[in-house]
Formats: C-alpha cells, structure tokens, sequence
C-alpha cells in the first residue's frame, strides 16, 4: 500500500498528525490506515534505506511490470529524508535487483527470457540483508573490543 506526498507533507503528517489533502478514496483510505496504525504503535526511524529504480511496465499488459533498483545503500544515522542519497551499499557495485510483478500467470515468452539467460526465482530483503550486515558488523566490533588487552 502506497501514497504519494510531498517531504513537507511527511513530516507535517508524522510529527504534527496533520493529514494530507487527497481527492481520491484510495488515497484517504491508505492515510486513514497509516493513521490508525501510528495511533495503536510507536514509531520511529531506524534505518534509511535509498536506491535508484528504474521500472518498466507492458504496453498490452498494464499489470506486468519490470523494476531494476541500483545503488542501494543504507544508513543508520543522520535517518531524514532531507539529508540525500547516501549510505554504505548493500547490493554491491555494478549489479542490478530485478523485481518482476504480474496479475495471474507470468507470460510465457517472459519465462523463456529468464531460462535463457538462467535467471531464477529468488527472495531478496533490501532491509533483511541491511540488517544481517548490520548484525555482523556489530558482532565484528564486539569481538574486536573483548579482544583488547588493557
């Protein structure tokens, strides 16, 4: 579930508790279900998680899309959106996350694209690996200080 709004419109939203103006009820209703949740859980940022998307979607079928996310980097400071893209990079350099969505069953000359060039079917988590890395850097770090001689 997503809304589209402005950064002034996040925040006014999250730190203030004013709403964005939408027209449309699908809009409304995502706000009114962000809203009701933040009411029954307290949030806060914790981890900021960016990349560069660029998606592609069916001329004949609407609902088939392709997604390629680069640069995916991740910080755990200085977490505003205001502050821009940067972070350290949890993908690796030069590779690419394809993301395929579609309604129903995926096409077949689709599927005889992926056999050919062997591309399969795996889970990948931006903030799952983000937080595995984070894990072990904090184990790495915990092990170097216990290892100090005083």
């Amino acid at each position: 579930r997503r809304v589209v709004m402005t950064l002034g419109e996040v925040y006014e939203f999250l730190e203030n508790g004013k709403k964005p103006c939408f027209d449309d009820y699908e809009n409304k209703q995502v706000i009114k279900e962000i809203e009701y949740y933040l009411s029954k859980n307290k949030v806060y940022p914790n981890v900021y998680i960016g990349y560069s998307r660029k998606a592609f979607f069916g001329k004949e079928d609407k609902e088939f899309r392709i997604t390629f996310d680069s640069q995916i980097t991740a910080r755990r400071d200085d977490l505003y959106l205001s502050s821009g893209f940067f972070g350290h990079d949890i993908l690796g350099e030069n590779k690419y996350l394809m993301e395929v969505k579609f309604l129903g069953s995926i096409p077949v000359w689709f599927t005889k694209i992926l056999s050919d060039l062997e591309i399969y079917n795996t889970h990948y988590s931006k903030y799952g690996n983000e937080y595995m890395m984070y894990c072990l850097e904090n184990k790495n770090n915990n092990i170097k200080r216990s290892s100090k001689v005083c």
